[in-house]
């Protein structure tokens, strides 16, 4: 993997992992890409994702934890289309199509498809919902130890705040 290394003004490492075949210096345009934390509006808890294949690389809330598992680089495609990528291990948020799986919401290589792109909505505040664009399923996470915190994704629900999500810079 290649990686471009940062720091911010605390020494805090900011490396960002790029996949070899897939991401080009574009991708980290300082115009279209910013480092951020993603916080469920109803925690608060911080997205994050398990980085072993055991656990399928699913995305999960946390506690604040300041490390780059909670760290996301937010690129913007056009308009309200981002890639949404895990700092610390160079994946991409993605998600799971099919009821069986739960619509668990994990994190892959980067892949040349919808399942990787998600809209961003903004409701004002840093406030925001997310939506896959492949499914048009809206970002969200159980509340509950029981199922780990599990992000997945739903349809949208009006007047609900699990699916809204507060997005600032890192």
């Amino acid at each position: 993997m290649k990686k471009d290394d940062k720091s911010d003004a605390n020494g805090d490492d900011r490396t960002v992992h790029k996949d070899n075949a897939a991401s080009t210096d574009s991708d980290l345009d300082q115009k279209r890409a910013r480092v951020v934390t993603i916080v469920q509006a109803v925690g608060p808890r911080f997205l994050d994702a398990h980085e072993i294949e055991q656990r399928d690389f699913n995305v999960v809330t946390r506690s604040f934890q300041n490390n780059n598992t909670q760290r996301w680089v937010l690129t913007q495609v056009e308009g309200s289309l981002h890639r949404i990528q895990q700092v610390s291990s160079g994946r991409f948020l993605d998600a799971h199509e099919i009821p069986s799986l739960d619509y668990r919401v994990v994190t892959r290589p980067r892949q040349d498809n919808t399942t990787q792109l998600w809209h961003l909505f903004d409701f004002g505040g840093a406030f925001f919902t997310v939506q896959q664009a492949s499914s048009g399923q809206f970002l969200e996470a159980y509340l509950s130890q029981a199922q780990d915190f599990q992000a997945v994704t739903r349809p949208q629900r009006q007047g609900d705040n699990m699916q809204l999500w507060r997005i600032v810079d890192a």
